[in-house]
């Protein structure tokens, strides 16, 4: 419906199609078009013919090269024609048939010029009867062999009367010597035009500006005479005109029911255009506006391309106003169907024609074609115009403007990663705003309390999003609400209370899928699979990701595609400990990361630097942790030198280590305080870090904050699959609680087996072992003996080398 709105007045039950950004705009239809040719081709195996590909735009053969990733897998074989004489390198199919081919998802097929023996087998079939040698060497050798010139010449040649006889036999007195078999296939086409009657040619002149295709009620309009010309031609006459030319294969009939036509060649059009002179083409152009607005005239916007076309190409002669309104209406209708590089072209034709003196519709023009750029990539174009339209609003003091494009660009800022952009945009629009009580407001509180969630200011955060909430209700729209929730959902992950996070996002959730808002959906979602796995619902967690991940992946929600599959593989690390998987999860999610400019990108590294961290390579453990400590951004996902520091740990760097954790203690949690995610994932690297290195009273220190963090509900830290009571119990033994200790450690090693956390089995084994020997109780030594050896011959199955070494150096010291 969004490529042929035609369709809502056919089906009005089709749902509204979700409002995503420009960007994933055209993924999403992308995906929407090859979905329906696979189910489409599962019902009949179907085979496609694109003609005149060389005429293709980008984005038709944008569609076309998507399609392509997955054509092996569905009963469909595509075939395009083109005219490689004219597939300039400039042309988008040049850049299309390179892509294509070095993906090896298209096979070239030349096709040559006819041999004389299928030129005489074309002559044969055209008359029905075989042709004369010396016939077919005329032709072939004035055509060389060209289909379409061999066509044409036949026909010509035929109504001269210079073939057949009286009884449609080849005359016997044909001489070849005399054919006069014209040069060149234009002048054939002039020749067959120049036997058609006059008004036939004049109707078909009319026709071939209207275009290739064209109806019989419009060119029946553009034949009725403007007033006082009496130039007009009545509708006998017309039809009378239309059968000639049918006749004589000039066009062919399309379709019966709306009585379109089609020329038979582009050719035929371009010859029929190309005689008339500039001035007179571009009355004609003006005339089948004029004409397309009368039998248009309850559709117009769906025939705005169109009539954009006709009146660009009547220059002077059109009202310019009326060409910027029509080129305007094509462009969004452009946008709203992903084809952007139209939509660009349609803007900036606009501007160029947009009265100086008309700030208003300049501006409304600026932020259009902004939303263009941006679409296509192109940011710091988009953002130039953006603020130029901005500018124009607040110059003419417009709050209800500025307020809503500085809500869009807020949103459009957001997405991109340009956070500081977005605040700045978004405070711009607040200030014009004031106190309403608007949609647009109520979306930029909402909007603007992410972001400063995100930059870990809880306080601010959670006074705007709690006023977009309130604002929300009052208004009574569902579909807002939805997405302030979705807003209130971030401000919680990102503090890691995942209770809320599941209320929250759960009534978003179903809010979001009632109003159709597919694209808010997955954050929703995806922030709630998170919280389950801290919780250690981890059957949930997969439930969760049926749904998400085939939107997201349809959607193009590249934001929600790397969250649910981090979440789906550190679940499944969790349950299997399978570290070569991991890694190469890691190693695809640092590479979608790069080719999309994710800011998360640390996290990769990360994961990276985990793999060799638990199969003792530390020298590229640390490379990765060093990288992943770089490349990180401030705000609430900000810790990870948690990782390097807990690596340090372990090699002995003491000094380093201790520095460290110095340099970085006020990033760690503090009590009695909303903190973020990436302060609570650091917490337990650095009791465990502060164990190993012996520093007992530090570590000792951290145990309030570890039973806070527990309050929240969490069982897990997700950043390295590590149990909360296991870091409890680290903490609890540093300050010989042992009693907390044990029972900490009794109950993770419940946790371990019963969720379960393979990765987590052995490693509460070794550190309950380790609390046994420092209390000395009898008994203690033979339990640590136990747990020991069980830990160390896991450790050997899951392949961490080190860890074997340090739960055996253990063992030596029971």
């Amino acid at each position: 419906a969004k490529l042929m709105p035609e369709l809502r007045r056919m089906f009005p039950d089709i749902p509204p199609s979700p409002e995503l950004p420009p960007e994933q705009e055209r993924r999403y239809l992308f995906n929407g078009m090859r979905e329906f040719l696979a189910r489409a081709g599962r019902v009949q195996p179907m085979f496609l013919v694109l003609d005149d590909l060389h005429l293709a735009d980008d984005a038709t053969l944008l569609l076309l090269q998507h399609i392509a990733q997955q054509l092996h897998e569905m009963p469909i074989i595509i075939l395009g024609t083109y005219r490689d004489v004219e597939l300039d390198v400039a042309r988008p199919l040049a850049r299309a048939l390179e892509e294509l081919h070095r993906q090896r998802l298209a096979r070239r097929i030349a096709l040559k010029r006819l041999l004389e023996d299928g030129v005489s087998a074309m002559l044969r079939a055209l008359s029905g009867q075989e042709p004369p040698v010396q016939l077919v060497q005329a032709i072939y050798s004035e055509t060389e062999g060209n289909p379409f010139f061999v066509e044409e010449v036949f026909q010509h040649l035929a109504e001269e009367g210079k073939l057949f006889d009286t009884q449609g036999r080849w005359r016997s007195d044909l001489e070849v010597s005399e054919l006069d078999v014209p040069e060149g296939v234009r002048l054939v086409i002039e020749r067959r035009l120049q036997r058609v009657g006059e008004e036939c040619r004049r109707v078909l002149t009319a026709a071939a500006v209207i275009g290739r295709g064209f109806s019989f009620e419009l060119l029946e309009a553009l034949s009725d005479p403007p007033t006082g010309s009496g130039q007009g031609m009545d509708a006998d006459a017309l039809l009378d005109a239309i059968d000639d030319a049918e006749r004589a294969q000039l066009i062919t009939s399309t379709s019966d029911a709306e009585a379109r036509f089609t020329f038979a060649h582009e050719l035929i059009r371009q010859t029929l255009v190309s005689g008339i002179s500039a001035p007179r083409r571009q009355r004609l152009h003006l005339r089948v506006a004029e004409a397309m607005e009368r039998v248009y005239a309850r559709a117009l916007e769906e025939q705005a391309a169109d009539l954009a076309h006709h009146l660009s190409q009547a220059g002077s002669a059109a009202d310019p106003q009326k060409t910027v309104r029509y080129l305007t209406i094509a462009g969004e209708r452009a946008l709203g169907a992903a084809a952007f590089e139209d939509a660009l072209r349609l803007y900036e034709h606009a501007l160029s024609l947009q009265p100086g003196d008309d700030r208003r519709g300049r501006a409304d023009l600026l932020y259009k074609r902004g939303l263009a750029r941006r679409s296509l990539g192109r940011w710091e174009e988009a953002l130039a115009d953006w603020r130029g339209a901005l500018d124009s609003y607040e110059e003419l003091g417009d709050a209800e403007e500025v307020g809503r494009i500085s809500s869009d660009m807020t949103d459009q800022l957001a997405w991109g990663a340009r956070y500081l952009e977005a605040m700045e945009i978004s405070q711009r629009g607040l200030s014009a705003l004031g106190d309403r009580v608007s949609v647009d407001r109520c979306r930029l509180l909402g909007s603007t309390g992410r972001i400063v969630s995100m930059a870990g200011d809880y306080a601010a955060a959670n006074g705007m999003v709690g006023q977009a909430l309130a604002m929300a209700q009052e208004l009574g729209d569902q579909r807002l609400l939805g997405r302030i929730l979705i807003s209130k959902t971030w401000h919680h992950w990102a503090y890691m209370q995942d209770l809320d996070v599941l209320d929250t996002g759960t009534r978003a959730a179903e809010l979001l899928r009632a109003a159709g808002d597919l694209w808010e959906l997955p954050d929703a979602l995806w922030q709630i699979q998170c919280a389950l796995l801290c919780l250690g619902r981890l059957d949930e967690v997969a439930k969760a990701g049926e749904e998400l991940e085939p939107l997201a992946a349809r959607l193009g929600h590249l934001g929600a595609v790397m969250a649910t599959t981090r979440f789906r593989e550190l679940r499944e690390l969790m349950l299997t400990a399978n570290l070569d998987r991991f890694e190469e999860f890691a190693k695809g999610d640092l590479e979608l990361c790069r080719s999309v400019g994710m800011q998360t990108i640390h996290e990769s590294y990360t994961w990276l630097g985990l793999v060799p961290f638990w199969r003792g390579r530390w020298q590229q453990a640390l490379e990765n942790f060093q990288e992943a400590v770089k490349l990180e951004p401030p705000g609430f996902l900000a810790g990870a030198w948690g990782c390097l520091f807990l690596l340090k740990a372990y090699v002995g760097d003491k000094d380093e280590a201790l520095a460290l954790v110095e340099q970085k203690k006020s990033e760690l949690p503090r009590p009695g305080q909303a903190n973020t995610w990436g302060a609570w994932m650091t917490l337990g690297q650095a009791v465990e870090g502060l164990a190993a290195l012996g520093e007992r009273d530090e570590a000792a220190k951290l145990y309030p904050l570890v039973l806070e963090a527990m309050d929240t509900g969490a069982l897990l830290l997700a950043r390295r699959c590590e149990l909360l009571n296991t870091v409890a119990g680290m903490a609890a033994a540093a300050g010989g609680q042992w009693e907390q200790a044990e029972e900490h450690y009794q109950t993770a090693l419940r946790q371990a087996h019963e969720l379960p956390v393979v990765m987590q089995q052995p490693e509460v084994r070794r550190w309950y072992a380790r609390m046994l020997i420092d209390r000395d109780a009898p008994g203690d030594h033979d339990k640590a003996f136990r747990y020991l050896t069980e830990a160390t011959a896991m450790y050997r199955h899951i392949g961490m080398p080190k860890h074997v070494e340090m739960a055996e150096a253990l063992l030596a010291e029971v």
